[in-house]
């Protein structure tokens, strides 16, 4: 795929609904999901305009070929042939696309309310439950169905990443109505008329069922997240009358993707996620302008700025070499020291030599506050998965991808 051989179990789709919302909002004001509608992308109701849009953001190619192999047995020559169908597949995200396309898609009335929903905060309105933290709630997962090409699942919740042990808050004025403390199951469930929020993946308990408690009182700890990286934080549901919500849009305070502003640093953990396992870095270094092979760690983590929209709000600078970035980002004062614990999205500059200059850029894909799991381009000239102690010493700081 995209010029690389891969295997279904390595493709997943993501969406972003929250900027897709957004544009709605934006667009056509109060709407309902199967009303009428004039879409710009053609669609009749809002339902099909998203249809529309999916249909926007990638194309597909497909090109068949034959292979020739030529045998020898001794007696005879004989020649093999193998056919073969590649498939090219080219996305953007939806950010990326609106940007590149924001005067034909909304007025300047419209661009206006679109800038003014962010700094405001897009959901703001809806915010009803306490942040589960003394400060800012970062996402490392978000809400809704997660598409590998084989099976798809839906995460009826947000995981928010916090360091091992970390006090959980109750974001209601409620009472306990479960409390489960088993060996591998802990989870507090707060309870107020028909809100209910769930808190999962605890460490510890600290409430029992029954027990009245206030908004921002401790009710748990956190714990292992199911990530499969070993990431701790909490696993929020919320439900209204028996039925799930996107929490991201009803918490206070929470930093990262959804809240605020729908968008965030976690938005280019996606991204680069998506493209673990390939090989080469061939579309980076040629996105950033090379015409030929070149250490690309830091063209792979500025094409995937961009991909997530980054670049376009001057968000994350663009650049292709290591030491040029660590003065960007220095420069705007968002620079963090090695040693600290960083947020999901941040970017890391390793100094593998000691020497004070980077040599190395990933991203950080999440940190349990001793264990930083990154997302590095050319590593072993490939996308991969690392992990490394906070305390390492290679780590030179972090690019803190904040707005």
């Amino acid at each position: 795929m995209n010029g690389y051989e891969t295997t279904p179990d390595n493709i997943t789709i993501l969406t972003n609904a929250d900027n897709i919302l957004l544009y709605f909002d934006c667009k056509y004001d109060d709407y309902k999901l199967d009303g009428p509608i004039y879409g710009l992308f053609g669609g009749t109701t809002v339902k099909g305009e998203v249809d529309s849009i999916h249909g926007s953001l990638y194309t597909v190619g497909t090109h068949e070929w034959t292979e020739e192999i030529q045998h020898s047995d001794g007696d005879s020559d004989w020649t093999e042939y193998v056919y073969h169908l590649d498939i090219n597949v080219s996305t953007k995200n939806f950010d990326s696309y609106l940007y590149e396309n924001i005067n034909s898609l909304l007025t300047e009335d419209e661009q206006g309310k679109m800038e003014a929903l962010k700094e405001a905060g897009q959901y703001t309105t809806l915010q009803e439950i306490g942040s589960p933290f003394s400060n800012t709630a970062f996402m490392s997962q978000r809400y809704g169905w997660y598409v590998p090409v084989l099976s798809k699942s839906m995460h009826n919740g947000v995981d928010l990443a916090a360091s091992s042990g970390t006090q959980v808050l109750s974001g209601l004025y409620g009472r306990v109505s479960a409390a489960v403390t088993g060996a591998y199951v802990r989870y507090v469930t707060i309870s107020n008329g028909d809100r209910a929020v769930t808190y999962s993946n605890l460490g510890n308990v600290l409430v029992s069922r029954g027990q009245d408690v206030t908004k921002g009182a401790p009710i748990g700890t956190t714990g292992q997240l199911h990530d499969g990286h070993g990431t701790y934080g909490v696993h929020i549901e919320y439900q209204k009358k028996g039925e799930y919500y996107c929490p991201s849009f009803y918490i206070e305070n929470l930093g990262g993707t959804g809240g605020a502003s729908g968008t965030g640093s976690t938005d280019i953990v996606e991204v680069a996620m998506s493209q673990v396992g390939q090989v080469g870095g061939e579309p980076y270094w040629r996105w950033a302008g090379f015409n030929s092979r070149v250490s690309w760690c830091a063209c792979f983590v500025s094409w995937c700025a961009d991909q997530a929209g980054l670049i376009q709000k001057e968000v994350v600078p663009k650049f292709s070499v290591c030491t040029d970035g660590v003065a960007l980002f220095q420069a705007k004062r968002k620079w963090q020291g090695g040693g600290s614990v960083p947020t999901p999205g941040s970017l890391i500059f390793f100094d593998w030599n000691q020497d004070g200059a980077s040599d190395h850029v990933g991203i950080v894909e999440s940190c349990d506050g001793t264990t930083v799991h990154t997302i590095e381009g050319n590593s072993g000239d490939a996308v991969k998965q690392n992990s490394y102690t906070v305390n390492s010493q290679s780590i030179l700081g972090y690019g803190l991808v904040t707005y």
